[in-house]
């Protein structure tokens, strides 16, 4: 059985791993050898999002990931606005040209006005929070339950 290697950055994060017989420790690498044991373990972590590690021992473990940069958080909530937004706009257009024709009807212009103060609120968010609560949708003519959807 071939012996298991976790190669590690200067920060003591693993960057690879080896094996003594299909898969050499390459010049310069720095490795600790470990475990069957403990690279399954690593492997499981690591799909688990866990970030793999050497300890101050010398012993690999798995951490946490490090919470996301305000420029994620930034990111994924501007997604998240665009993809309410749109699904506003697409419910809205309907509603609008009947509006619009002087054609609607008193329930189309109640959800006409309520996708209009739900975009508001959509565009009201802060797009600095960590998970930031975001507005209920209003109904869609003909569906049930039509909360926010992610």
């Amino acid at each position: 059985m071939a012996q298991k290697f976790a190669a590690h950055d200067s920060k003591n994060l693993i960057t690879a791993f080896y094996d003594s017989v299909d898969s050499p420790v390459p010049a310069g690498a720095t490795c600790i050898e470990i475990t069957d044991e403990q690279w399954k373990m690593l492997l499981d972590g690591e799909s688990r999002g866990k970030r793999m590690a050497i300890n101050d021992s010398g012993v690999p473990v798995l951490l946490d990931p490090p919470p996301p940069t305000v420029e994620q958080i930034v990111m994924s909530n501007t997604a998240m606005r665009d993809r309410l937004l749109e699904r506003a706009s697409v419910a809205l257009a309907p509603l609008q040209t009947a509006i619009m024709l002087n054609d609607a009807t008193d329930s189309e212009a109640r959800q006409a006005r309520a996708w209009i103060a739900y975009t508001r609120a959509v565009k009201g968010i802060d797009l600095t929070r960590h998970e930031p609560t975001w507005p209920e949708q209003p109904e869609i003519a003909g569906e049930r339950n039509a909360s926010t959807r992610r």
